[in-house]
Order: C-alpha cells, then sequence, then structure tokens
C-alpha cells in the first residue's frame, strides 16, 4: 500500500541477532471488551495511501501458567516410524501429549532398565520432541538433565524443556539391549511457571500475539508485583505491538498468524533474537522473538512510563520474523540484518496509528520519530558497513521501499539475471568474486534498487555511477569481505 509521497532517507541498522515460531491457544479470559467498530480491521479510513487498524477490535487477556503433573505411557518399540531395524530399540511416546501450554517450562521424568544396559548407554540418551501447533510442527533434541542411578541396570531419567508447540511426541536415540523396559512416565510443569504469565492479544482479522511474561498484578490490586506495571499500560503496549505486527503483514505480505513471544527468557544467548523455525520448520507461518532480561528490563520501562513508544529491539526482532517471505529471502537475502530495521521503520511509516510513536534506542538513550531516528543513528557510527548499505537505501522513497520489502516483482530464482549484474560489481570493486548464491542475491539486491529508483528499468550503461552515488566500491568490498562472499562456493562460473 503506498504512503503519501513522503521522501525522507531510511538507514537500516542491526544490534541484535537473527534467528526464527508457533500459534496460540485461548488460555484466558479477556481483560477488557470493547464494542468494536463496523469498519474492516484494516482500513484506509483517510484515503492517505497509509494502513489503518482499528483497535477497538483488539481484544487483550490475561492468564496464569500452572505447575500440574501429567501421567503419560511409554512404550518401548523395535524400528521407529516404520523403519524396521533388527536389533535396534527406542523409547517412544504412546501417541501425542496435548494440551501443552505454549512456551511453559516441563520436565519429563521416566526410569529405564534392562539386564545389560550400562551407564554408558544412559550418558548417550538424546531424546527427539516433535512440536506440533495447528497442522505445523518442529523437531528438536536433547540431552537428559539429570541421571539418578536407581540399582544395577535401572536409571531414572530427566528431561528440561520449553513448549514449544500445543502437543508434543518424542522417542529417544536407539538401544541394542532387546530386555530394556521404561516405566510409566510423567510430565510435570514445575512451580516456577506460575512466576509467568500469558498474554494474548487478538485481532478480528489479522495477526495474533502471545506474549509470555512474568507475572503482571498476581493479587489483582491494579499493580504489576515486579515492576508496578498497570493493567492498562500493559495492554496499550500489546496493542501497539499487535498493530505493528500487522503492518508488518500487510507491508511484507509475510502472513505468520501468531507471533510468540517470549519476555525474561534468562537462558536467552543473545540480547534477543527471532527464530521462527523453533515453532514450525517449514518457516511459512508462525513467528518467535524472545529478549532476555535485559532487553526486558528497557521493555518493561518503556512500558511502564506510558508513552507511546517501541524499544529498538522490538522493532527489529518482528521484523526479523517477518523477513521469510520465499520471494523476497530466496531473490534478495544475503544476510537479513542489512534490510530487518529498514523494514520495520517501513512497516511503521506505512501505518497511520504509528507515525506518532516514538523509536527507543536504548543504548544511545534517546528516541526519535520514524522518518529521522536512522539517520541520527547512521550519523553516530558511519564506518559500520551495516550502516554504510543503510545509507544507499536511504536515497531511496517510502514507495520504492514498501515495492522491494513486498517484493513485488523478482528476479528470475535462478539468478540468471544477475549473473551480468554480479559480474557488473566485480569490475567496479576490482574483485573477482565467484558467482555463489549469496552473492547472486547481493547482486539482484543492487539491482532491483536500482530498477525502482529508476522507473523500473534496469540501464546498464547507468550501473557504474548508480553503485558509485549509493554503494562506494569501499563500503561493497567490505560487505563482501566481512559476509565471506568471496569464500562461498562458486555455484556458477
Amino acid at each position: 500500500m503506498k504512503t503519501n509521497k513522503l521522501k525522507k532517507t531510511i538507514l537500516a541498522v542491526s544490534l541484535s541477532a537473527a534467528i526464527a515460531i508457533p500459534t496460540a491457544t485461548s488460555l484466558g479470559t479477556a481483560m477488557t471488551v470493547q464494542a468494536a467498530s463496523n469498519l474492516p480491521f484494516c482500513a484506509d479510513t483517510d484515503n492517505n495511501g497509509a494502513y489503518n487498524f482499528q483497535e477497538d477490535q483488539i481484544s487483550v487477556s490475561k492468564s496464569y501458567y500452572r505447575a500440574r503433573t501429567n501421567t503419560i505411557s511409554l512404550d518401548v518399540t523395535e524400528g521407529l516410524n516404520g523403519r524396521i531395524r533388527e536389533g535396534s530399540f527406542y523409547v517412544v511416546s504412546n501417541g501425542e501429549i496435548t494440551n501443552l501450554q505454549p512456551l511453559a517450562k516441563y520436565v519429563l521424568r521416566f526410569n529405564i532398565s534392562g539386564d545389560n544396559i550400562s551407564e554408558s548407554d544412559i550418558n548417550r540418551i538424546t531424546l527427539s520432541l516433535r512440536f506440533k501447533t495447528g497442522d505445523k510442527g518442529s523437531l528438536q533434541k536433547i540431552e537428559p538433565s539429570m541421571i539418578n542411578e536407581i540399582n544395577k541396570n535401572t536409571y531414572a531419567v530427566s528431561f528440561d524443556f520449553i513448549a514449544y508447540g500445543e502437543s508434543v511426541s518424542f522417542n529417544t536415540n536407539r538401544f541394542s539391549d532387546p530386555t530394556i523396559k521404561c516405566s510409566t512416565a510423567a510430565i510435570t510443569a514445575p512451580l516456577d511457571n506460575e512466576e509467568f504469565c500469558m498474554i494474548e492479544v487478538k485481532p478480528t482479522d489479522g495477526e495474533k500475539l502471545f506474549i509470555r511474561m512474568k507475572y503482571i498484578d498476581d493479587d489483582n490490586d491494579g499493580i504489576d508485583d515486579n515492576d508496578k506495571i498497570s493493567w492498562d499500560k500493559i495492554e496499550t503496549w500489546a496493542k501497539r505491538l499487535c498493530i505493528y505486527a500487522n503492518s508488518l503483514n500487510m507491508t511484507t505480505g509475510v502472513q505468520l498468524d501468531t507471533l510468540f513471544m517470549e519476555f525474561d527468557y534468562f537462558e536467552c544467548p543473545y540480547h534477543a533474537f527471532s527464530s521462527n523455525i523453533l515453532i514450525n520448520e517449514d518457516n511459512d507461518k508462525y513467528g518467535y522473538v524472545a529478549f532476555n532480561q535485559y532487553a526486558t528490563k528497557d521493555v518493561k520501562q518503556q512500558i511502564k512510563s506510558g508513552n507511546n513508544s517501541i524499544t529498538w529491539v522490538e522493532l527489529h526482532e518482528m521484523a526479523h520474523s517477518y523477513g521469510v517471505k520465499p520471494s523476497f529471502a530466496d531473490s534478495y537475502r544475503f544476510s537479513d540484518e542489512y534490510f530487518t530495521n529498514a523494514r520495520g521503520i517501513t512497516a511503521i511509516q506505512n501505518c497511520d496509528n504509528l507515525r506518532g510513536t516514538d523509536i527507543v534506542f536504548e543504548t544511545g538513550g534517546f528516541s526519535r520519530k520514524y522518518d529521522n531516528m536512522l539517520h541520527d543513528i547512521y550519523t553516530n557510527d558511519p564506518k559500520c558497513e551495516l550502516f554504510g548499505f543503510a545509507s544507499g537505501l536511504g536515497f531511496m522513497s517510502w514507495e520504492q521501499l514498501e515495492s522491494f520489502f513486498a517484493a513485488e516483482s523478482d528476479n528470475d530464482p535462478g539468478f540468471v539475471v544477475s549473473r551480468g549484474v554480479a559480474q557488473k560489481i566485480n569490475q567496479f570493486i576490482g574483485m573477482n568474486v565467484p558467482l555463489s548464491e549469496r552473492y547472486l542475491k547481493f547482486a539482484n539486491t543492487i539491482r532491483k534498487l536500482m530498477v525502482l529508483e529508476n522507473n523500473g528499468v534496469y540501464d546498464e550503461s547507468k550501473f557504474t555511477s548508480f553503485m558509485r552515488g549509493k554503494f562506494p566500491k569501499d563500503l561493497v568490498r567490505t560487505i563482501v569481505t566481512y559476509q565471506g562472499l568471496d569464500q562461498d562456493k562458486d555455484y556458477f562460473n
């Protein structure tokens, strides 16, 4: 959807790691019920070409994780999944374990014994977990979190996991002992789940959010027991993120159905990350982002302030989850970090509800609106190659950036057209970079940006001047070497 002819510069910058997931289950009662308007959820009510979402059609509800223990049955099978392997025995779940609470912690425990099982056999156990949400699923493999020897050839084994789906089935790796036995097992949701609440955000149409966060207002006094955040501020923040997700959806064409957001994630190895494939290995539905305690603290400070704001880390990670559309990723994405923030900012400017939102850059301690925030950041660190690439995007109009991120007209998926462009780039930078898949995606990116600026036409005679003006040769060399594009396998030469 086109905007009202804004011609501001936009810069993409990366501060967080990229990664990508499930769908939500209704687990709570709506905290606020409003009379929804008769308009469609997304309607251009002021005829300016930007998206407008009806906030009164978004419901926000809260419920709590609960500690519980479910007894489940296990089988021992020879062969697995129809593959008969003589002498191979597996411990498997007896069907799917259903009614899991999304993003809750669980512990699976069972006893295993066998006449010839040794301690080394137990120490090498791997559990394969197959989560499922709707018709999508993902596979994870985990090691035991605890092993206790009960008596000779009998062991108690425990596995800790997070539910990246609504149901799960599992199996161990193979054993060679035909006498292997496994007692009835239990899956327990431990007590520390009760420290968290589940916030579900559901519009009448479009993308939903499922948020896990440290509990809010456990004693129902209207004040958060940890950070003193009132429910109305939580609700306003949740609606704002829902609108941002839906603008990303409309701008990119990526439909996740539900974006799962996990805050206060202490096991997070990064400040925050996006990893949709944790919930859906097909990567074509459902999104997932996680925020560690430091990123969460920044977010909660903004919620508590009551300001109309979104933090840089929220903008970045949510935009990552909406960068998986095959037509974009297959043709242009040599590294999503170069596009993520430009994608998020483009979605913000493309939405009337969000144009007044402050974007809070935590590290720098300042905030700006969408149309100048990234320029300010760029001038603070002009040597960063990610920022330098973004400066080239900054010469594009909003309409051109919308077309770019929507991937409305893609190049040949076999990169045939871009081979000549890649060779032109090689000439420009004085390198002989092999025509690998990622290098051709980089070439596709440059070509598409030039086409968008040149009224839909690729003019080879103007290519070098376009590169010189937008992406100077020193910058291109830095990107090529930093990304290892010059080290990738030569697929097409």
